[in-house]
C-alpha cells in the first residue's frame, strides 16, 4: 500500500472584498476600503472638492442634480471619476460592484459619504468572515451590511420547466454557443452530484441518464477566480455536500476554464479540483483552476 497523501502546503493568497451600491434615489456614493482608517481631514477635504466643482450641493435638504442635458450630465460623471481618488475615496455607480484587496488577510476599514454626508466612518470587516458589502438606504439614511451571499438552486420540474436564466452560472458555452449551466443532481433530498446542464437538455428534458431531476444554482453575481491547492477558502465561495466519489463537502469549482469541477478542502484549504468527463463521473483530478464566489446579495 502506498502512502497517505500529504495535506497541501499552505500557499497565501490575497482575499478580496466584494462592494455592492443598492442604495435608492441617492445620486452618488463615494466609499475608501483600505487597511488604515480614514481621518476626518480626508473626509472633508473630499466632500469640499466635489462641492468645489458642483458636486453633491445640498440644496433645500436634497443633493442637487444637474437640469443640462445629458452631454453635461456625463461631463459630471466624467468630473466625479477624475476627482473621486482624492483621500483613498472612489465612486461607486449605482447597481455596481466592486473588488477590493485585504492585504496579508488583514482588516479593511470602510468609509461612506455620499457628496454631502457621511454615513460610515472606518468601520472595520474582516474579510475572513466576510467576502461581501452591501450598501443599502436612501437620502434618509445609509448603511452598511457586511455579509456571505447564499446561493440560491432552482429545481427543474417537468411539468414547469420555465425560470428565467437570467441569474443562473454559466459554466461554458459549447461549439454552438449553447450556454452550458452548473447544477446538481437531488437524490431522497441529498446532492448526489454535480453536473452540467446545457440550454438543449434544458429544453429537451433529458435527464434520464441521471436518475433524478437537476437544480440549478441560481445567483444574482458572480466571478471565477484562480486559485490552487493550499490557498484558503474564501467564505464567498459556494460549497455542497456530495456523495460518490469526493465522500465530503466540496467548493464549485471550473478547470481549464470550460469544465465543472468539485474541488475539496483540507483544514480551509483547497486540495484536489476534481473534473467531471461526458458521463458526469470524477476524472481528471488536478491542483489549480478557478473557484465560483458570489460577489452580492440579491437586490432587496
Amino acid at each position: 500500500m502506498g502512502a497517505p497523501e500529504s495535506k497541501p502546503a499552505r500557499v497565501p493568497r490575497t482575499l478580496h472584498v466584494y462592494v455592492t451600491n443598492q442604495t435608492i434615489d441617492v445620486e452618488q456614493i463615494f466609499i475608501r476600503v483600505l487597511g488604515d482608517k480614514v481621518t476626518e481631514s480626508e473626509i472633508n477635504d473630499h466632500i469640499v472638492g466635489l462641492k468645489a466643482q458642483g458636486q453633491g450641493v445640498q440644496i433645500g435638504g436634497k443633493i442637487g442634480q444637474n437640469q443640462h442635458d445629458k452631454h453635461m450630465k456625463g461631463a459630471k460623471e466624467r468630473r466625479t471619476y477624475k476627482t473621486s481618488s482624492q483621500g483613498g475615496f472612489i465612486y461607486l455607480p449605482h447597481r455596481e460592484t466592486m473588488p477590493f484587496p485585504a492585504e496579508n488577510d488583514n482588516l479593511l476599514y470602510i468609509s461612506v459619504h455620499d457628496g454631502n454626508k457621511v454615513w460610515c466612518t472606518s468601520m472595520p470587516v474582516d474579510p475572513t468572515h466576510y467576502g461581501c458589502i452591501t450598501i443599502k438606504g436612501d437620502k434618509k439614511g445609509i448603511s452598511v451590511c457586511p455579509s456571505n451571499p447564499k446561493p440560491r438552486w432552482l429545481e427543474f420540474k417537468e411539468r414547469a420547466p420555465s425560470f428565467s436564466r437570467a441569474d443562473l452560472v454559466e459554466v461554458n458555452r459549447g461549439p454552438d454557443q449553447i450556454p452550458v449551466y452548473f447544477g446538481t443532481i437531488w437524490k431522497n433530498k441529498s446532492v448526489d452530484e454535480i453536473c452540467e446542464v446545457s440550454e438543449t437538455d434544458i429544453e429537451k428534458r433529458n435527464y434520464y441518464q441521471w436518475s433524478g431531476a437537476p437544480s440549478f444554482l441560481s445567483v444574482p453575481r458572480y466571478e471565477w477566480v484562480r486559485v490552487q491547492r493550499g490557498n484558503p477558502i474564501p467564505v464567498n465561495a459556494v460549497s455542497v455536500s456530495v456523495g460518490g466519489g469526493f465522500r465530503r463537502g466540496v467548493y464549485l469549482g471550473r478547470v481549464n476554464g470550460d469544465r465543472a469541477c468539485g474541488i475539496t478542502e483540507v483544514d480551509r484549504m483547497f486540495d484536489q479540483f476534481v473534473s467531471l468527463n461526458n458521463n458526469y463521473t470524477t476524472n481528471n483530478i488536478a491542483t489549480s483552476g478557478e473557484v465560483l464566489l458570489l460577489t452580492a446579495e440579491p437586490v432587496s
